[in-house]
């Protein structure tokens, strides 16, 4: 089975990486499941930064813990499955198409973040599927101001959480 050595055609993102992990550390069980761990940690990062940014630290601080408190999660990041980096990948990739409403750049930080889930395993192309309804969504939903358009109560010292969604109508801030 291992002489045509399908897990470097299938993943290779993964191989590559795993590949400096070892040309920079050794072979080891703890080099191993490096990119488990880290990719781990840049989920529940990632996810802290994007809640912060659209609630209190203290709401961030919880969706990391109970991110980082998961089962599955803890599970995947310890041995050395492909999953976790995919899914650091994911995560990132999701977060980045939500904000890219507003800075298109996170647009491309998000198909690339995409491009690199597919490469580490196939079947991140279910996330690519929801990014691109997502797209959909946002481009077809009708009331909605483009990404550059002031948004209602902008520079009037609202200070409203709801105003930060351009789309949505403040009580406060109309």
């Amino acid at each position: 089975m291992d002489e045509h050595n399908p897990p470097l055609w299938s993943t290779p993102a993964y191989s590559f990486l795993l590949w400096l992990v070892y040309e920079a550390f050794g072979v080891g069980l703890w080099q191993t499941r490096l990119l488990s761990a880290l990719g781990g940690a840049v989920t529940c990062f990632a996810v802290y930064g994007f809640v912060r940014r659209e609630a209190s630290p203290r709401a961030a601080f919880a969706a990391a813990l109970l991110l980082a408190a998961d089962y599955f999660l803890l599970t995947n990041n310890r041995v050395a499955f492909t999953e976790s980096l995919q899914l650091a990948f994911a995560t990132v990739a999701i977060l980045a198409a939500l904000r890219s409403r507003a800075a298109p750049a996170w647009g491309a930080l998000s198909g690339a973040c995409v491009l690199a889930a597919v490469l580490l395993q196939a079947d991140a192309v279910a996330a690519g599927a929801a990014i691109g309804a997502l797209y959909l969504a946002l481009v077809a939903a009708p009331g909605r101001p483009p990404a550059g358009a002031p948004r209602r109560g902008a520079g009037r010292g609202c200070s409203s959480p709801r105003s930060r969604w351009p789309w949505r109508r403040s009580r406060s801030c109309s």
